[in-house]
């Protein structure tokens, strides 16, 4: 019966049966209406839903209005989420860190980090992913202490999150982090050494991969990781060589330009 509903509400495009559905805390798929209404692009949806994330009485609904205002992308949810992150849901934090990441703004950054030591796990890991997915350069400390969290799925997020900085620094953090015993761990390593575009970075990959240490169900991700790594150096190289030629023929093209002007005024005196 419900799904009929929301399908003739969606099929007539009757946003205001919807949104009535939404405000009226009484009825009980307010969840699936959410999901309906994040395919509505529409200002009134997305008042709506930013309404609903800030006061609606259910943790669920709150928490399904924090994940789709991540999924509009739409920059004016920063705030909203940003605020979210303080909800006394650990559900509704966890999905509002997750949105941030999303929406990919480091104006957010302050306050994730702020997240690194919310006491629910999945708050502390959507968090370390967001500040990894938005390169938050600031996080770097952070996520390294967080290597030695007590949960495993947060250090192994804390770990790739570190690759995603982009910071040379990370490479003797994460080859430390190729000694530890859980696959997750080293995969999560391997990754994030992947993502640093250093030639240190696959000296380690490779060097781990010559002491036939790694872990069997992680050796695919350890080769593929090389070879990505491998191309991108490759890559770089390319395009440094291309950005000197281009350096080169405009200070060619400059000098050539001046020795003309020169040689006009001399003619001209």
């Amino acid at each position: 019966m419900k799904e009929e509903l929301i399908g003739i509400l969606i099929e007539n495009g009757d946003i205001a049966g919807l949104l009535g559905l939404l405000r009226d805390p009484r009825y009980p798929y307010r969840c699936e209406i959410i999901q309906a209404l994040s395919r509505m692009k529409d200002k009134e949806v997305f008042q709506a839903l930013m309404g609903v994330l800030r006061s609606d009485p259910k943790e669920d609904v709150r928490s399904c209005a924090a994940e789709t205002l991540g999924l509009m992308k739409n920059i004016s949810a920063l705030t909203p989420l940003i605020m979210a992150l303080k909800d006394p849901s650990g559900m509704v934090r966890s999905r509002a860190a997750q949105g941030l990441g999303r929406l990919g703004d480091n104006r957010a950054g302050t306050q994730l980090i702020q997240c690194l030591k919310d006491p629910h796990p999945t708050v502390r890991r959507n968090a370390i992913l967001a500040l990894g997915v938005m390169q938050y350069t600031k996080a770097f400390a952070n996520l390294c202490e967080l290597l030695e969290d007590e949960d495993l799925y947060v250090r192994s997020a804390a770990a790739g999150s570190i690759g995603r900085l982009g910071s040379q620094k990370g490479i003797p953090i994460l080859k430390k982090v190729l000694l530890d015993p859980s696959d997750k761990m080293v995969r999560s390593a391997i990754e994030g050494l992947g993502r640093l575009v250093f030639q240190e970075s696959l000296d380690v990959l490779n060097a781990f991969q010559e002491t036939n240490t790694c872990p069997p169900r992680v050796e695919d991700v350890l080769r593929q990781a090389i070879q990505r790594l491998h191309v991108k150096l490759n890559q770089q190289e390319m395009q440094d060589i291309v950005t000197d030629m281009k350096q080169n023929d405009a200070n060619t093209t400059y000098k050539s330009f001046k020795e003309m002007i020169e040689k006009i005024n001399d003619e001209e005196l």
